[in-house]
């Protein structure tokens, strides 16, 4: 089957193959979730999954680079990780390449822990705010991670990256370089819970049930004297 998608999608006999026939021929030798999944955004999949590891093992940043062939093959060849990309096919704020991207690589670095850094990314409102999930949050609203170009695409993915560090090294949040690109790191920390995550608080204030001295005693008032009633 493999072979008939290849054949399919580069042997141009009339009209040029677009994009949503590479991609529905390329479905057919996908799994049954996948062949659910609309032609864009399984488009996007495929460019997130090549320009992860595009450039000689190294994030590409240009998507211009990643034909609907290239894409289809490459969402053939890492299944795993375009239905990972599909867990948040719901999530607005994570539709971008290349914060795409960076979900690839996390998920090749520890796919648990990032199913869990980026449900953090998604909905952070239970999270702390210094929380390196919810610091992401908020930096992707801004106007420099929605831009398209390849400096703002290795922006995007960089800061990325760098907030997935410090959430699975317990460290800060290194500042973003634009003349380097991140590695991303394995985790060395476990998962913070909403518990230990949170600033520390106050002590608790002995309660009936939490108090452990000797009461004192009480007198019945039946037992006291008339004139002192």
């Amino acid at each position: 089957m493999n072979d008939v998608f290849i054949l399919y999608s580069e042997s141009d006999q009339g009209a040029r193959r677009n994009m949503n026939d590479v991609m529905r021929a390329g479905q057919t030798i996908c799994s049954d979730q996948l062949k659910e999944v609309p032609h864009a955004q399984l488009a996007l999949y495929g460019a997130a999954i090549l320009m992860t590891d595009m450039d000689g093992g190294r994030p590409c940043f240009q998507s211009r680079k990643a034909t609907s062939q290239a894409r289809v093959r490459a969402v053939a060849a890492r299944q795993a990780e375009a239905m990972f990309l599909d867990e948040f096919a719901g999530a607005f704020l994570l539709k971008r390449i290349p914060i795409r991207m960076a979900m690839v690589a996390t998920f090749r670095a520890d796919a648990g822990r990032a199913r869990l850094f980026w449900t953090g990314v998604g909905e952070p409102e239970r999270l702390p705010i210094a929380d390196p999930r919810h610091l992401l949050h908020n930096q992707l609203l801004g106007k420099d991670c929605r831009r398209g170009t390849a400096a703002a695409i290795h922006k995007t993915y960089s800061v990325c990256v760098n907030h997935w560090n410090a959430h699975v090294g317990g460290s800060s949040v290194e500042e973003y370089s634009s003349v380097k690109t991140p590695a991303v790191k394995k985790p060395t920390v476990p998962v913070p819970t909403l518990a230990t995550a949170r600033l520390p608080l106050r002590p608790a204030i002995p309660t009936a049930q939490t108090f452990t001295g000797a009461m004192p005693a009480v007198t019945p008032m039946s037992s006291v004297p008339a004139a002192a009633q």
